[in-house]
């Protein structure tokens, strides 16, 4: 792509997003939308994580050969709900967009000093995860594991929260042991015929970090499955015929 044609679509860009955050503040203003004029960033919650994972559908939808039409769409409503924080922000004198904005700029230049040479010109790559807590005050570890969303779905958050356990203490980096607990969980389920709700998130916990340790993300995984099953599901299903009547 030349310059010119890149400086033409920032140029657009910036010209969209001017013309977006006037709409939102007038959504949010005075003689705005009721609804809009009601929310506040508790309130936002939900509609912000079904926005994203309705992103993350559309792209699972352009993926499989269904367009991007609805990644557009999906992306827009999703910048929608940043926006409407931004500008709750705003009205409440806490923060704004441009805090915003030049928050995540400042993050990703210190996460990437191979791209953009750091205060004293060095443009080696770093691990992430030392990156990261050069950004905040040392955190214990039970603070760092505390600080994973709670509202993650549990099968997400259980992986991270593992993969830190190991990074401190190797809990949880034996393979074989976490196939063993699995094995004998199920054998004890069987010979009762049921499973104790202690017994069947052992059964998930360590089915998870078996997952994790084979590099599996559990969530997608899951989901994939169940999505491929359905497929099956339909695609297997008996066609009825209406029984033919005599004329």
């Amino acid at each position: 792509m030349n310059e010119k044609r890149e400086d033409r679509q920032k140029q657009k860009a910036l010209e969209a997003f001017s013309a977006f955050y006037d709409v939102v503040k007038a959504l949010r203003g005075e003689n705005g939308c009721p609804w809009d004029r009601a929310q506040t960033h508790s309130s936002l919650k939900p509609f912000l994580i079904e926005e994203a994972y309705e992103t993350a559908d559309a792209v699972t939808t352009m993926e499989n050969g269904g367009g991007d039409e609805d990644l557009v769409e999906e992306l827009g409503d999703l910048l929608f709900q940043v926006m409407l924080h931004s500008e709750i922000g705003r009205q409440e004198d806490a923060f704004t967009f441009a805090d915003v904005a030049d928050g995540i700029r400042r993050k990703m230049i210190h996460r990437h000093p191979h791209v953009f040479s750091d205060a004293e010109g060095r443009t080696q790559k770093k691990d992430w995860e030392t990156l990261k807590r050069e950004e905040k005050a040392p955190e214990t570890p039970q603070e760092e594991m505390e600080r994973v969303p709670h509202c993650f779905p549990a099968l997400l958050r259980t992986q991270k929260v593992q993969k830190k356990m190991q990074k401190y203490d190797g809990t949880g980096s034996d393979f074989h042991m976490s196939v063993r607990a699995v094995r004998e969980l199920l054998q004890r389920a069987e010979e009762v015929g049921s499973v104790t709700d202690e017994d069947g998130g052992a059964i998930l916990y360590e089915i998870s970090n078996v997952l994790r340790l084979s590099g599996i993300n559990g969530e997608q995984a899951l989901k994939d499955t169940l999505e491929k099953r359905l497929r099956q599901r339909d695609e297997e299903k008996p066609v009825h015929c209406p029984e033919s009547q005599e004329m």
